[in-house]
């Protein structure tokens, strides 16, 4: 019984998303939640708004990477800025976190 129990969190951590927990932390580090939140925004869509938008494209990923890096004007009154210096690795993690937020 004690072997089950001490292998359950092992399993529970390997089936955890590849963001992890460190998703939101990369969305205030880079200014993201400063504009967008969980809920539909007044600056910019909350991100289960943006998850819908890119919902069921091949490309999603990709293109949500692409926003994060060049900056955009699809939605909201104000253009959100480009954040060039951003890690390949912190806006795909930041793209799969948002595309986890599907309604």
């Amino acid at each position: 019984m004690k072997l089950r129990l001490l292998a359950l969190p092992i399993v529970v951590s390997l089936a955890a998303p590849a963001f992890g927990e460190d998703a939101p932390a990369l969305l205030r580090k880079y200014g993201c939640s400063d504009c967008h939140s969980m809920r539909t925004g007044v600056i910019a869509p909350g991100w289960p708004d943006v998850a819908a938008a890119y919902a069921g494209r091949a490309d999603a990923s990709a293109s949500i990477t692409n926003v994060i890096r060049n900056g955009a004007h699809n939605a909201g009154p104000v253009k959100m800025p480009k954040t060039p210096g951003i890690p390949d690795a912190d806006a795909k993690a930041i793209a799969a976190y948002i595309l986890s937020l599907k309604k």
